[in-house]
């Protein structure tokens, strides 16, 4: 999963956007490479949620999460009036597979002013 803001500045990881909670989304590791030693596989590294704040978009360069919900609170450089928002996924035709059904298909953007604050505000479902 890749997310950007219109002004795709404003999300890099780069350029001071970062994540900074996945609430209870829990990290897929199935398919992920593993670390090895002396050629023996030990455990899968997976992907870390900052990958979605950055400008990859190439096969396995994306954040890979469980179920079919994910959550990703993400913090911006500096406040910012938002006039648009896209997610970018892999395309179908860069697939190893020709499939990419598990791209999400739905989302929400929601705003809030303090990461512990329950006040949030729907900015748009898309």
């Amino acid at each position: 999963m890749k997310i950007k803001l219109v002004e795709r500045t404003l999300l890099l990881e780069a350029l001071g956007g970062h994540v900074i909670s996945i609430g209870c989304t829990e990290t897929y590791y199935e398919g992920a490479p593993y670390a090895s030693f002396m050629s023996v596989p030990l455990y899968r590294i997976p992907n870390p949620p900052n990958v979605a704040l950055q400008p990859d978009i190439t096969p396995g360069r994306c954040w890979a999460f469980k179920g079919s919900k994910g959550y990703l609170m993400i913090k911006l450089a500096h406040a910012v009036q938002i006039d648009g928002v896209s997610m970018e996924h892999l395309p179908r035709k860069l697939s190893l597979k020709n499939d990419i059904s598990s791209a999400p298909n739905r989302f929400t953007v929601r705003g809030v002013v303090q990461q512990e604050s329950a006040d949030n505000h729907v900015l748009g479902e898309f």
